[in-house]
């Protein structure tokens, strides 16, 4: 009999000691899948996990708008997250600067990982360490077309300039005009001419720029550029509404040159 019991005893531990292994390694496993916690901030330069793709953003341009400086009536005017709309589209542009030397339209990206591309790609590349490979539109040919969107509002003497600038990930491998990291910015503005504008002009400018800015909320625009793409790839020009055809290094509308859309591979 004291035999019996003393198998049951150890029985009992045994199958308490299985228990606990299991509840720990499930424990484990959920906590390994949880997200980190949203009050733990991103800083650009640090680790990157994925979770924090948007947080990423989020802290690269608010390191611009720290670099670029806070309004000073008649030397400096800065707009972040500008949003713009008219009649066919809408544009948000990360940064704009009005400054004696002109118009900066500036590009924003935040990236962990080596950056691949060129002035003419379409398309351009970012490794990571552990080899993944996310692609993305060329942000230079972005901010040139944002850059575009800026120059109809103002007087065509008024220089504006389309510029990129990584906040973060190593750019090294790129070989391109207008497209600097972050500790690089500050210089490269001030490698421009300077004493084009005038104080009263740049009054002028940035008081053109805050008067057509709005008109279209950021949920509005994500729509209308997510509708565009869906229109071009159906093949259905986006702004009149006719048939796309191809052309010499695009596609264009059918009614062209009465209507003047053309997309450029």
């Amino acid at each position: 009999m004291p035999y019996l019991i003393l198998a049951a005893v150890l029985g009992s531990i045994v199958l308490v000691g299985v228990l606990a292994i299991v509840l720990a390694i499930v424990l484990a496993a959920k906590k390994k899948g949880q997200r980190p916690p949203d009050d733990v901030p991103y800083t650009v330069g640090g680790p990157v996990p994925q979770s924090y793709a948007k947080r990423r953003g989020e802290a690269g341009e608010s390191a611009v708008n720290e670099l670029l400086g806070k309004d000073e009536d008649g030397v400096r005017y800065v707009f972040p997250d500008y949003l713009i709309a008219w009649e066919n589209g809408s544009a948000e542009i990360d940064h704009i600067l009005v400054e004696e030397r002109g118009v900066f339209v500036i590009e924003t990206k935040t990236y962990a990982g080596t950056v691949y591309g060129s002035e003419e790609e379409r398309e351009w590349r970012c490794v990571t360490r552990g080899g993944n490979v996310h692609t993305f539109y060329n942000p230079l040919m972005q901010s040139r077309k944002h850059a575009e969107v800026i120059r109809r509002i103002l007087p065509k003497a008024v220089p504006v300039y389309p510029l990129v600038v990584f906040a973060d990930g190593d750019i090294s491998s790129l070989n391109c005009p207008f497209v600097f990291s972050l500790p690089l910015l500050k210089g490269a503005i001030a490698s421009f001419p300077a004493g084009k504008l005038d104080r009263g002009e740049i009054r002028g400018v940035a008081r053109g720029i805050a008067e057509a800015q709005g008109g279209i909320t950021k949920e509005e625009h994500a729509a209308r550029v997510q509708r565009r793409t869906r229109m071009i790839e159906l093949g259905v020009c986006p702004l009149c509404g006719c048939r796309l055809e191809r052309c010499d290094g695009g596609m264009r509308c059918s009614s062209y040159p009465k209507c003047k859309f053309v997309k450029k591979n």
